[in-house]
């Protein structure tokens, strides 16, 4: 088998925003390969962003996941170390036409961390590098006709152990008309002139939803106690 029969390219939309989607489409000759082999799509993920693996259970008509690394929703990049997570996706290939073509699209939701705030003279967006994924199928075993191309990382070398001792790796290349082997997403600073009005707005609200709750409580502990005395009053006339 050679490199012009399965190729991939991947996208990133939109390019300018906290949620993004990471699509990557997937050519691939459907013989001997979708008979015999899993289909796989590992995403690098930088400390600037995350994936919600609540949301990605959404999508297990399409896929399963393994995501290795942290998982913290809600912390901005300030408050998490620079190391990268790693998603591995075993693709399904169930709906997919049973011809002598694979043409399959994989999703995958993406969402950026808060970034640093700056003062005004910087730059207004902080720019994300996103690289390209690693797709590749998972064979029991290969024929000596093909020609395959073996993936030596340790992540893959130990997910494979855990499958089978007679495991190969076949990476699927990038098509030839892909350019670029990165994408960017750019999301935007926060001020820090504004960090002061924020804190105060905050404190203000927070709060006020406090007053809020404890007058409701106190509301309906002095409803209840109320029903309360009426019904002792009305067993007590009987």
């Amino acid at each position: 088998m050679t490199d012009s029969e399965y190729c991939f390219s991947s996208s990133l939309h939109p390019g300018r925003s906290f949620h993004s989607t990471s699509s990557t489409k997937i050519v691939s000759s459907s013989s001997p390969l979708h008979r015999n082999c899993t289909l796989h799509l590992i995403l690098t993920l930088p400390s600037d962003v995350f994936v919600d693996p609540y949301e990605l259970a959404l999508h297990r008509q399409y896929y399963g996941f393994k995501l290795n690394g942290r998982v913290e929703l809600e912390l901005p990049v300030v408050a998490l170390d620079s190391d990268a997570s790693t998603l591995l996706l075993n693709i399904s290939l169930d709906d997919a036409p049973h011809s002598e073509w694979i043409n399959v699209t994989v999703n995958v939701p993406l969402h950026a961390r808060y970034p640093d705030v700056w003062a005004r003279d910087k730059l207004e967006h902080h720019v994300v590098s996103l690289p390209w994924p690693t797709v590749f199928w998972a064979c029991d075993t290969f024929s000596h006709e093909d020609t395959v191309s073996l993936l030596e990382a340790s992540t893959f070398k130990s997910w494979a152990s855990s499958r089978s001792e007679r495991l190969g790796l076949m990476q699927v290349p990038p098509c030839a008309h892909s350019k670029s082997r990165m994408e960017t997403l750019s999301v935007p600073h926060g001020n820090a002139g504004d960090v002061d009005l924020v804190e105060t707005v905050t404190t203000v609200v927070v709060s006020l939803a406090f007053v809020a709750l404890m007058y409701s409580m106190l509301k309906t502990a002095s409803r209840l106690a109320s029903l309360g005395g009426s019904g002792k009053l009305e067993r007590h006339r009987n």
